[in-house]
């Protein structure tokens, strides 16, 4: 690790040996990143992939959900400009059933802002299957971007397993919005491992 004036560069080695640079503003984000993004068979004689069941979540992501390489990506180069996780799952389990199970895995946002909140940086904005759109209209969502650059502000969308986050991801940029990832949901336990408590 090389540090210069505050930030730091690692050499990283991903798969097939594609050599890549990274600098991070602070060397504690560094860690969190994998020096060597090993095969499959290394990755869990390393300890870096646990099972064969991690290797199957990685295979079985929904379309357009983020891989884990990109999503360290979009942290690191947006951990000081205020990441909205907006999730799109439906509280009322009649509407959607299938959501009731992932509450076990990752609750749904407090509501609540303040320091100590569960998720403080997450919002619930459903995804309305039937009109293929959900209500930005919400006094959290707009409390939380950035007054500076709106359409800017970094968002993560979710949902269960990724499928209305990536409808929730389009609709975003169909309106203007530049900065957006498809995180999954607490369905892709290595994802949310790295966001699902903002």
């Amino acid at each position: 690790m090389l540090s210069r004036i505050g930030r730091t560069t690692i050499q990283l080695t991903r798969a097939r040996g594609r050599q890549q640079t990274r600098t991070f503003a602070h060397a504690d984000h560094a860690q969190f990143i994998p020096k060597q993004y090993p095969s499959d068979a290394e990755g869990i004689e390393s300890g870096c992939l646990d099972t064969n069941e991690d290797i199957l979540n990685l295979q079985l992501r929904k379309p357009g959900v983020a891989s884990d390489y990109d999503m360290d990506e979009f942290l690191e180069s947006n951990w000081d400009k205020g990441t909205i996780v907006i999730d799109t799952r439906n509280s009322n389990f009649s509407e959607e059933p299938g959501d009731e199970k992932t509450v076990e895995l990752g609750t749904f946002p407090s509501g609540d802002c303040a320091p100590g909140a569960i998720r403080p940086r997450a919002v619930n904005i459903v995804w309305n299957r039937g009109l293929k759109t959900m209500d930005l209209d919400n006094s959290m969502f707009k409390n939380l971007l950035n007054t500076n650059n709106e359409k800017g502000t970094p968002i993560i969308t979710h949902c269960g397993g990724g499928g209305r986050g990536e409808k929730a991801r389009k609709f975003l940029n169909g309106l203007g919005f530049t900065n957006v990832i498809n995180g999954g949901g607490p369905e892709v336990k290595p994802l949310w491992k790295r966001y699902g408590e903002m």
